[in-house]
């Protein structure tokens, strides 16, 4: 069995066991109109969800009833144009060869439907504000147009055929309803139509006609409430019966009998037996805690936006879901902090610290520490204090590396003190060094500030080449621009001169 065949099997097994189905219990009816694009599928082409074929529209009106929680029948009716341009197709079954053209017509179907429903309590709630239905029906349709094509490759002359059909036709698909109110809603419906006819287009091949119809509407709910009260029944709804001396009166014109309406003065709902009910959520507002906001019965009315189980009117961060001993808010860490109090809310952390953590067990905590891996005193930023004697070596370094005259080679004497530079890097693994360069005032600033440069590089490029790893350094140039003495001496000029190194820890 050809796939599109098993539409007709699949369908017509559905419809089999349905008898008379019926919108909502309030308002059972429903009225409403719609437009769409028709997309065919034939022998001479498919253009299911084609865009590139052009805009083939049609309008129409619907009626439904409301049937049960599951299910309800709808009839559609629909009015507009249906065909296929080909350019450059073939048939591989048809001797003819390639051809361009077109199949257009003037389309008009009436189809009966019925569809189930998926937000029926069993699956997702029955109230839902967006529903999801799969819909199969029957029905009859008429197309008059004609058939248009040139032939190429072979010397067919072109084919004209005018036609006018009426076909059994089998639907199926689905249906998404939006609400937007009591009684208005708005839904998007996409049908395959299988034909139990071929030759719309021109060809008798193998498989029937078909095409898809894609429609946006909008619907508007009437009718009184469905009552499955009979003579002689409780009624199965009524906490409580109200005297009247009449059987059938109906004081607030509800439909709901004033012997069995809890609000018999109030115009209400079925759902809410009688009483109003603002919020559309079956829960009468007497009952409602949170009675102009749709919500669930096992909250008392109130909705839970974030789904984590705990009401909006009971949850302090509403759309985002969280923990019942936080009044609803996260704690994404776990660390018994709410993220609203945690100023570490991604990582594990002490209460007092505000929820962040103090990996180095120096009493500061890591948001605050310079160095979060490296314990160190609350003056110096939780960072440890460098040590005399390696200051001593940095010290020496400002005026012991020495390069040639105007250059940036080192000179040999500089060896052993860059070589204890070394020592302290290997010892203190943590160490990053930044090495800066600096000249004096004499010459040209530009010349100057390259050289400067050049001569803290040739610094880093030693210290790596004696085994320092070279993501713990850094160089920079900063020319005459950072004089620490006069340049008008000797003395002061040879001071300037100089190369320092800044330790961070990593």
């Amino acid at each position: 069995m050809r796939l599109r065949n098993l539409y007709i099997f699949f369908s017509l097994l559905i419809l089999l066991p349905l008898g008379s189905l019926a919108q909502t219990k309030e308002h059972p009816w429903n009225v409403g109109l719609h437009i769409g694009k028709s997309e065919y599928n034939a022998d001479i082409g498919d253009a299911s969800f084609n865009w590139s074929q052009p805009y083939y529209g049609f309008a129409g009106l619907s009626l439904a009833r409301y049937g049960n929680r599951s299910w309800d029948v709808m009839f559609n009716f629909n009015y507009g144009e249906l065909g296929y341009w080909s350019d450059g197709d073939s048939i591989p079954t048809y001797t003819a060869g390639k051809f361009h053209g077109h199949m257009y017509g003037t389309h008009m179907d009436g189809t009966m439907l019925v569809k189930y429903k998926f937000s029926n309590g069993y699956i997702f709630k029955e109230n839902s504000r967006i529903q999801l239905s799969l819909v199969f029906g029957t029905g009859l349709s008429w197309l008059w147009g004609e058939n248009v094509y040139d032939w190429y490759i072979t010397a067919t002359p072109t084919m004209k055929k005018n036609f006018t059909a009426k076909d059994f036709i089998v639907s199926s698909g689905w249906h998404v309803n939006f609400k937007l109110s009591k009684r208005f809603n708005i839904y998007e419906q996409s049908l395959f139509v299988y034909t139990d006819h071929d030759g719309r287009d021109g060809f008798l091949i193998q498989n029937n006609d078909g095409y898809l119809m894609h429609n946006l509407g909008i619907t508007y709910n009437f009718g009184k409430a469905i009552s499955s009260y009979q003579s002689g029944d409780e009624f199965p709804y009524a906490a409580k019966k109200v005297e009247c001396n009449c059987e059938l009166f109906d004081r607030d014109s509800d439909g709901i009998i004033d012997k069995f309406d809890l609000c018999p003065d109030v115009p209400g709902t079925f759902q809410a037996r009688g009483c109003p009910d603002r919020d559309w959520d079956g829960i009468p507002d007497q009952l409602d805690s949170c009675p102009d906001v749709y919500g669930l019965a096992r909250f008392n009315g109130c909705p839970d936006t974030d789904g984590d189980g705990i009401p909006d009117n009971l949850d302090s961060c509403v759309t985002v879901p969280g923990l019942k001993q936080f009044n609803g808010c996260p704690d994404t860490d776990g660390d018994g902090i709410p993220d609203y109090k945690d100023d570490c809310p991604t990582v594990k952390g002490l209460k007092i610290f505000n929820g962040c953590p103090d990996s180095d067990g120096d009493s500061i905590p890591d948001n605050k520490d310079k160095c979060p891996r490296e314990a160190g005193p609350r003056y110096n930023q939780g960072c440890p204090e460098i040590k005399e004697s390696v200051k001593r070596i940095f010290e020496q370094a400002l005026t012991g590396v020495q390069f040639q005259t105007s250059k940036s080679i080192l000179l040999p004497k500089s060896f052993p003190i860059l070589d204890n530079v070394v020592k302290i890097c290997r010892e203190n693994p943590t160490y990053y060094l930044i090495i800066n360069g600096h000249t004096d005032a004499q010459g040209d600033a530009d010349k100057n500030l390259k050289l400067s440069d050049d001569r803290a590089n040739s610094v880093r490029l030693y210290l790596i080449k004696k085994g320092v790893p070279s993501a713990r350094l850094e160089s920079h140039g900063y020319g005459q621009t950072q004089p620490i003495d006069t340049n008008d001496s000797p003395e002061g000029r040879a001071k300037n001169r100089r190369v320092e190194f800044k330790v961070k820890i990593m």
